[in-house]
């Protein structure tokens, strides 16, 4: 196996399988036991709480872990899914291992003070999904110094960014507008989002508002505007099923389809047809 080196403080040694243990060819290593607990997303091992690291060879990173060295407060090395082994530069005090999670974090959010343009007073809430990506910037812009960093500490500042930036999306926008337009103002909250989330080293995989909340007040406009837009999408459907009915006569009189299969179309769509006007 073709070794790898990292800036001289480590370097691989293998690949990690499910039987590695404490030893790996005779030479003592860690792990971060990040799969015991689901509140943690780091695991930070110094030196100087490990005699120098004089006591261990190596560590472990597991397909759902990244590692980042640090020497004297700098990083020096990313290591991914592997068996390493650290080298002498490494075993001195000012060194640390830091092992950071992969896995995807679920986050639901909701805010029950959010103005619209038109001024109405509404509540919302939803749900996102992050990962971390760039354990580097991770590292050094959210945890820093810091020797511990559980899932409630990261899910409270994403909420507090996301809620921020939500409510100031939803502002741009009146209460008659919100419902039909839920999924491009994620999207927009989305792109404004990115950049910073990029600087800490995340990634947004998703982002939902899944529910509004509309004080009694502003229901009846709500309603009516929402059975507006319901009966508008059913005549768009009307016309669209009138319009198949004529291109499958057009077929018929070309002799692109038989007079069977003309009649089974016809029949459907007119089914479709008598269906949703009884809903107009």
């Amino acid at each position: 196996m073709k070794e790898s080196r990292m800036g001289g403080f480590f370097k691989k040694i293998g690949d990690v399988t499910s039987s590695v243990g404490r030893t790996f060819k005779g030479k003592t290593i860690v792990n971060s036991n990040l799969d015991e607990n689901q509140n943690r997303i780091i695991t930070r091992l110094t030196s100087i709480a490990t005699d120098s690291f004089r006591n261990i060879d190596g560590f472990v990173v597991k397909d759902y872990e990244h590692v980042v060295l640090l020497h004297q407060g700098s990083i020096v090395g990313i290591a991914d899914s592997g068996i390493f082994e650290l080298q002498k530069k490494s075993k001195s005090p000012g060194t640390e291992i830091i092992w950071i999670t992969k896995r995807e974090i679920e986050i639901k959010w909701g805010s029950p003070s959010v103005y619209t343009a038109d001024q109405a007073l509404i509540g919302c809430y939803g749900s996102a999904r992050v990962r971390i990506v760039n354990p580097r910037s991770f590292v050094k812009n959210v945890i820093a110094d810091q020797a511990k960093y559980d899932l409630k500490e990261l899910k409270s500042w994403i909420k507090h960014t996301l809620i921020s930036t939500i409510k100031t999306a939803l502002s741009n926008y009146n209460l008659s507008e919100l419902y039909s337009k839920r999924k491009s103002i994620s999207l927009k909250v989305r792109r404004e989002i990115n950049p910073e989330f990029t600087r800490w080293g995340l990634e947004l995989l998703t982002l939902d508002i899944l529910g509004l909340k509309i004080p009694k007040e502003h229901q009846t406009l709500l309603k009516t505007d929402e059975d507006a837009d319901e009966k508008e999408r059913l005549q768009a459907l009307l016309q669209k099923y009138e319009e198949l009915i004529e291109k499958a006569d057009e077929k018929l009189l070309s002799g692109e389809i038989s007079e069977e299969r003309h009649s089974e179309i016809v029949k459907r769509y007119q089914k479709k047809i008598q269906e949703l006007k009884g809903s107009v």
